[in-house]
């Protein structure tokens, strides 16, 4: 289900920062590949809510998406059970899907000219046309399909289980699923493709609940989860490690097995060096994490500075980002882990899961205090009693949200309208 939310929101310093570089490059980031994946079974020729054959409808509800689409993003369109019909058997009508329009950018009057083709005639070989559209797409990258069907999958293997297959092959695949008419089988088995490709499902009844559902699907796809920072390979032996400068914005690639180790110098003694690492989630993400440790580096194989992890910070299965957070700070002022000329740190991930998957590191240095020793500070303050805010009901601002740290806007107090689905982190 979707929400639209009108959220009054008060700007607030974090520990997290994101740099300047991440708001200022976000248009030149690359956009995701979408591929459409349309039902043209016979059942299509039934009709909607609204009086339409489900065809009809979903002809004006790709056209109004077709549209509107940023000349940049990639995107094209696969039909299946478009030219088999039930008596040539299951041989034939089981790999029956087709490529109508490639993926390319700017190509609205070749997806149109699909679009106006496209035809109810055969059967339903839903998981045969997410195997080829995954290929359609390519094996590197931001990709996504969007998968509109009326009905269950009539042959062999379970989508379900294909869906599940191709999110395993690469976290960067999302699978969005918009159901046309469907009735309680058919719902529950394309929410289940929807949940094993890490998308959403989204219920249609007739061509404006489509063009809702669509619209939604084709945002998101362009908005993938994205981490920025300077390339940067950490090494698996202390002894070659990288060297960090502090502050700084990292982008590596967990490893298959064992740990990275990265130097981080300091510029001051008694300074505190922290640092954040964040990662990608998926689908049933729940028990993933990179473990982060610091060690001084006079000793960096004795004991750590801290220790801690990354997770997921969602509620349930799917985490889209996860991330954490640690700093060097030790109570006593001559402890290595505050005056040694360097900190060593290590990552290691928790589960084979997740190598290969890019990781951020983020690194900032905070100057010693002033005064001495700099353990003699006041008594913390009481924390602030929470006051609840009301939505304005008046000059609601539209804002896109992030889907990472990396992407996030920067706002202002005021109130602001959101539109959020089910299982979606935003940022």
């Amino acid at each position: 289900m979707r929400h639209l939310l009108a959220v009054a929101l008060v700007a607030m310093t974090t520990l997290v920062a994101v740099p300047a570089t991440a708001a200022e490059g976000g248009d030149d980031k690359p956009v995701g590949r979408l591929m459409l994946v349309l039902d043209s079974s016979g059942s299509m020729s039934e009709l909607t809510g609204d009086g339409r054959t489900r065809i009809d409808a979903a002809k004006d509800a790709l056209r109004a998406v077709v549209n509107q689409l940023p000349d940049e993003q990639p995107v094209g369109m696969r039909v299946f059970g478009a030219t088999q019909p039930t008596r040539a058997g299951a041989e034939l009508y089981c790999s029956d899907s087709q490529n109508v329009a490639p993926v390319a950018t700017d190509n609205r009057d070749a997806l149109n000219a699909a679009i106006d083709a496209y035809e109810p005639y055969g059967e339903t070989p839903i998981a045969f046309a997410l195997q080829e559209a995954g290929k359609d797409l390519g094996e590197k990258g931001q990709r996504s399909i969007v998968l509109v069907s009326d009905g269950l999958a009539t042959c062999e293997p379970d989508p379900c289980v294909v869906a599940e297959q191709l999110r395993a092959g690469g976290v960067d695949v999302r699978i969005d699923v918009v159901g046309l008419n469907v009735d309680a089988a058919a719902r529950a088995s394309l929410e289940c493709v929807a949940s094993a490709g890490g998308g959403t499902y989204y219920d249609a009844t007739d061509t404006a609940s489509l063009i809702d559902g669509l619209t939604v699907a084709q945002t998101r796809s362009a908005r993938p989860f994205d981490l920025t920072g300077e390339p940067i390979e950490g090494d698996p032996d202390v002894a070659d490690a990288p060297d960090m400068e502090a502050p700084g914005q990292y982008l590596d690639t967990l490893p298959v097995d064992g740990p990275l180790y990265y130097r981080i110098p300091r510029t001051q003694s008694g300074s505190t060096i922290h640092v954040g690492v964040t990662f990608p989630g998926s689908a049933g993400s729940a028990g993933e994490s990179v473990y982060m440790g610091v060690y001084p580096g006079s000793a960096p194989d004795g004991q750590s500075c801290v220790t801690d992890s990354a997770f997921g910070n969602g509620v349930g299965e799917s985490n889209p980002f996860h991330t954490g957070y640690i700093s060097t700070w030790k109570e006593a002022a001559d402890h290595p882990c505050n005056t040694d000329a360097e900190v060593v740190l290590e990552i290691r991930p928790s589960t084979a899961s997740i190598t290969g998957r890019p990781v951020e590191i983020a690194v900032y240095e905070e100057p010693p205090l002033a005064s001495g020793a700099g353990r003699d500070l006041p008594e913390a303050p009481a924390a602030p009693q929470w006051e609840s805010l009301q939505p304005a009901t008046d000059a609601v601002e539209d804002v896109v949200p992030g889907t990472s740290l990396a992407s996030a806007p920067v706002i202002e107090d005021g109130t602001y309208a959101l539109d959020l689905t089910q299982g979606e982190t935003q940022v």
